[in-house]
């Protein structure tokens, strides 16, 4: 923890998990990460090796979860940007 802040290791620089957010709708928007996307390929293309446990937390609004919906599980392993992210990526937006 980095100033209240939960700082996850990483491959690469440390990355927050809002930070992580943000790479990933950037990736999207580049080209760089296409959608539906695995685990592995976030992991590729934002330069992190945790991507598997921030999809699976960060998707489908489950009531025992108190983490925001990023994700929509397409399939076992497969995700792509929610609605409301997918328009952030769209926008060029960094929210």
């Amino acid at each position: 923890w980095a100033a209240g802040v939960a700082i996850l290791a990483t491959k690469g620089p440390t990355m927050s998990e809002g930070k992580t957010i943000k790479a990933i709708r950037k990736a999207v928007r580049s080209r760089r990460l296409a959608q539906p996307f695995r685990a592995t390929n976030v992991n590729d293309a934002i330069d992190i090796d945790w991507a598997g446990n921030f999809l699976s937390k960060h998707c489908d609004k489950r009531s025992d979860r108190k983490m925001t919906c990023l994700f929509d599980r397409v399939n076992r392993g497969l995700y792509r940007l929610t609605n409301e992210q997918q328009a952030l990526c769209d926008a060029g937006l960094s929210k």
